[in-house]
């Protein structure tokens, strides 16, 4: 990844990746840092007066309201103004601001008949306080209210933070939602289209979802969505940072744009796209905890909605670690990963997962995954780096470096292409001008599909604890057909085998083998289906002075990697 392919705020990391600038450690309560901030910040400065750097205070039509005003003689000037926020929204007019002094104002507040402008001080001095556990202390409802915005406040209470049904062109600006017991900002279309702007934002230990997106569109710029807590403290399940879902009652495809924002420390998941389209671009994605059952804690989750609405997502100059069970997580739906590091995926606490990418088709739809890879970095994840799993993918410029074996010692590979033990459904990939290094088992795993790897370099891949395998490159029937055709490729100084082939077959052109324990290694693992390795006489195999066009193919009785297990899907 070339230091100019990384997002702003990002910076090259030297590794062949890019690194988000952020403050050492985690912010403290209220406080928040983007990508590009070294430091930690409140959202907003308060500035000075009563109403701070709140605009147009000097309008005629501006509403003032101040809890601490002491007369009762209220009519939304600044001289006397409102005690209530409700009562200068209520008589405001059209786009009117209503401007809020600091106070901690304790009631629901209901945008309804015609757009305003609710204008706090800053979310430090001003908060709004809901009161129905039912409700959220913000409603923005209706197509009326459309064009309504909402900056510079706090905002908590027994229920939700916002929500905002049937309203279009909604603004949430440099607002602290925190400590809901609900979501702290959700949308959905029953009432008619919807649409909302968040940026500059703070939304901190809501319960459930941060982000909550029904058929909805909605962009994300500029902020955090952090500590978003499960259900409740009996339920584990839940406390997604960001969620978009198709709505199956409107048949409306939400859209979501998130960008240069953070998406931390939350359960589960931290984004869920499902059914949706989704652009994500300059976003750390990282820390997602696991539910109470050791499962769970994807970075990203882009999944397939009933009835069959693929979701297609574009995850580009973004940074996706220290996750559970996957990294980035792929099934039924499309997914194109554009200059982006996926790092130090954990397992989960049966030594399982830990995956870097996974594209799969799902076992219960049979419907396929097809993700887009490119010059992007996987490095120190586990199990596998990516795992096209009875799906398609092409994957080009990209390093997959070091992934670790669970905790048994078992896989640890670099790329796996293969279908499911249990089911049908064959896989195809396309693997160009990539570097696959220092993994351990097997650099690149064909199962029972389809590959071609052109002007790849697959090297130092290392044996599991044992002391077995770790081949370069392995090809294996697995009782189904499997084809690799390999071009332009370097395969050097692997443990075991540089090409190992398992009653497959291999076709190896104008390719360098070398300094390999076995150079080329071939199996008739399943009678009636012998190994092939045809090539060209432009190859160099062997070591040193050894090297030369000749393919001698071994035969050292070597037993094939390990399969996987449709479960490493169905049981996520």
């Amino acid at each position: 990844m070339p230091p100019q392919a990384c997002g702003p705020g990002f910076e090259a990391d030297g590794q062949a990746g890019c690194m988000p600038v952020l403050p050492e450690g985690p912010c403290p309560r209220g406080q928040m840092a983007i990508p590009g901030e070294a430091r930690c910040r409140e959202v907003t400065p308060c500035g000075t007066g009563d109403y701070g750097a709140i605009p147009r205070q000097d309008d005629a039509t501006t509403q003032f309201v101040n809890a601490a005003y002491a007369g009762d003689d209220s009519d939304g000037t600044r001289a006397r103004p409102w005690k209530r926020i409700q009562d200068g929204i209520r008589f405001a007019s059209s786009a009117a601001v209503v401007a809020v002094a600091a106070g901690s104002y304790e009631e629901d507040l209901l945008i309804q008949h015609r757009p305003v402008q609710v204008w706090g001080r800053c979310p430090a001095l001003v908060e709004v306080v809901g009161a129905v556990t039912e409700s959220a202390a913000l409603r923005i409802n209706s197509r009326n209210a459309s064009r309504s915005e909402v900056h510079s406040l706090a905002i908590t209470g027994p229920g939700a933070g916002i929500i905002t049904a049937g309203s279009r062109d909604v603004v949430a600006d440099r607002l602290w939602i925190h400590d809901t017991m609900d979501f702290g900002i959700g949308t959905e279309d029953s009432a008619g289209e919807t649409s909302i702007a968040i940026s500059a934002s703070l939304i901190e230990a809501t319960r459930r979802f941060g982000v909550i997106v029904a058929g909805s569109d909605v962009t994300i710029e500029a902020t955090s969505v952090r500590a978003t807590r499960p259900y409740s403290d009996e339920r584990s399940e839940n406390g997604h940072g960001v969620n978009v879902n198709y709505n199956a009652q409107t048949a409306r495809r939400p859209k979501l744009t998130l960008r240069a924002s953070v998406v931390e420390q939350n359960h589960e998941a931290g984004v869920v796209v499902s059914g949706a389209d989704a652009t994500i671009d300059a976003t750390v994605v990282r820390d997602t905890l696991q539910r109470s059952d050791g499962r769970g804690g994807h970075g990203i989750s882009i999944e397939h909605a009933a009835p069959y609405e693929r979701a297609k997502v574009t995850l580009q100059r973004s940074h996706v670690e220290r996750n559970h069970g996957f990294g980035v997580f792929v099934v039924g739906s499309d997914a194109t990963v554009d200059a982006t590091v996926v790092r130090s995926t954990q397992p989960d606490v049966d030594g399982t997962g830990g995956v870097g990418i996974l594209a799969a088709m799902d076992p219960a739809t049979r419907e396929r995954a097809a993700l887009t890879l490119r010059s992007s970095l996987l490095d120190q994840n586990h199990n596998n780096g990516v795992n096209v799993l009875a799906a398609d993918a092409e994957i080009e410029a990209t390093v997959v470096r070091a992934t670790q074996p669970r905790s048994d010692g078992s896989f640890g590979r670099g790329i796996s292409i293969s279908k499911f033990v249990d089911l049908e459904g064959r896989s195809t990939a396309s693997i160009r001008g990539s570097l696959v290094e220092q993994n351990h088992d097997v650099g690149v795993m064909v199962i029972g599909g389809d590959t071609t790897i052109e002007g790849t370099v697959v090297r130092a891949t290392r044996s599991k604890r044992d002391g077995t395998f770790g081949d370069g490159i392995a090809v294996a029937s697995n009782g189904d057909d499997a084809r690799a055709i390999i071009t332009s490729t370097m395969v050097e100084d692997n443990a075991r085998a540089g090409i190992s082939n398992f009653s497959a077959a291999v076709l190896l052109v104008s390719s360098t083998v070398r300094c390999n324990k076995i150079d080329l290694n071939g199996e008739d693992e399943i009678p009636d289906r012998p190994f092939t390795f045809d090539g060209s006489t432009e190859n160099l195999v062997g070591c040193g002075a050894t090297l030369s066009s000749e393919m001698v193919v071994r035969s050292a009785h070597l037993t094939a990697p390990q399969p996987i297990d449709s479960t490493d899907v169905t049981e996520r």
